[in-house]
C-alpha cells in the first residue's frame, strides 16, 4: 500500500511542484490543501498516512495551528516545509514535534530524504505505541509502503535483516527480529529462535512445526507451551 501523502501549502506553484516530485518518486498525493480550512476538510475526508506543512499558510491560522490540531486528532508523522523562520516561530514549531524540517526552495531528493528521515524518527518515537500496533512503515526500493500488522503472517530471522511474510506480498525489513517483535502486539509470538507467527493465522500446531496458510513455520520445544498458553487466550 503505497504512502499517502497530503500537502498543506498556500502557494499553488510549489504545491504543484511537490505534488509532481512525490508522485514521481511513487507516493500519491491524497490531497492539496493551500489552507487551514482545506486541510481540515481533506483530513475529514481520510486520514493521510504523513502530511507536508508549510509553516505560513498566509491565512490567520498557520500551519503550527494545523500540526497541533494534527497531534490532538490524529496521529500521523508530518514534516514542515518553510524558507526563512525567526526563532520565536522556530521554538513554536519545536513543540508540536515534527518529524522533520524541509527547507525551501528544496529539489526531490531533499523531499525524499526528509520524508525517510520523517518516517524513521516517527517509528523510533513510538516504539510501543499503539499506531505501531496496527501498521508499520517498510521500505520498498525507493518509497515506503504502509503494511497493515493484521496482515503479517510471521517474520523470519535473516542476520541483520527480517523477512517480513504476508498473504499477498513479502518485504525484507532492516533490523533485527527481536526490534520488530517489540514494536507489536499481543498476537505475535516467537515460536523458534528465527521465527516469529501471527497466533491469530495459525491454521495447525503440530509437535515440531506451525501450519499457516500451508506453509511449514518451525517449532521450537522451548516455545510450544507458551504459544498453546497464547492461542488459548486468543480462542
Amino acid at each position: 500500500m503505497s504512502l499517502k501523502i497530503l500537502i498543506v501549502e498556500d502557494e499553488v506553484v510549489i504545491a504543484e511542484d511537490m505534488k509532481m516530485m512525490l508522485e514521481n518518486i511513487g507516493y500519491e498525493v491524497s490531497g492539496v490543501a493551500y489552507t487551514y480550512n482545506d486541510a481540515i476538510e481533506i483530513l475529514k475526508g481520510g486520514v493521510p498516512d504523513i502530511s507536508l506543512i508549510d509553516i505560513n499558510l498566509g491565512s490567520k491560522k498557520d500551519g503550527i495551528e494545523l500540526a497541533d490540531f494534527i497531534n490532538k486528532n490524529y496521529f500521523i508523522p508530518f514534516i514542515y516545509a518553510t524558507s526563512n523562520i525567526d526563532p520565536r516561530t522556530l521554538e513554536n514549531a519545536k513543540q508540536t514535534n515534527p518529524c522533520g524540517y524541509l527547507l525551501k526552495p528544496f529539489a526531490q531528493d531533499d523531499l525524499f530524504t526528509s520524508i525517510e528521515i520523517a518516517i524513521d524518527n516517527f517509528q523510533k518515537r513510538n516504539t510501543f505505541g499503539s499506531v505501531l500496533k496496527e501498521f508499520l512503515f517498510v521500505k520498498e526500493k525507493n518509497t515506503f509502503v504502509k503494511v497493515k500488522t493484521n496482515d503479517i503472517l510471521w517474520l523470519k530471522s535473516d542476520g541483520n535483516y527480517t523477512e517480513l511474510h504476508t498473504a499477498g506480498k513479502n518485504y525484507v525489513v532492516r533490523g533485527v527480529v527481536k526490534n520488530l517483535l517489540d514494536n507489536l502486539d499481543q498476537r505475535f509470538l516467537r515460536v523458534h529462535k528465527s521465527y516469529v507467527v501471527n497466533i491469530e493465522k495459525v491454521d495447525v500446531i503440530e509437535a515440531t512445526h506451525i501450519l499457516i496458510n500451508k506453509n511449514e513455520i518451525p517449532l521450537g520445544k522451548m516455545y510450544k507451551e507458551l504459544l498453546m498458553s497464547r492461542i488459548n487466550t486468543f480462542s
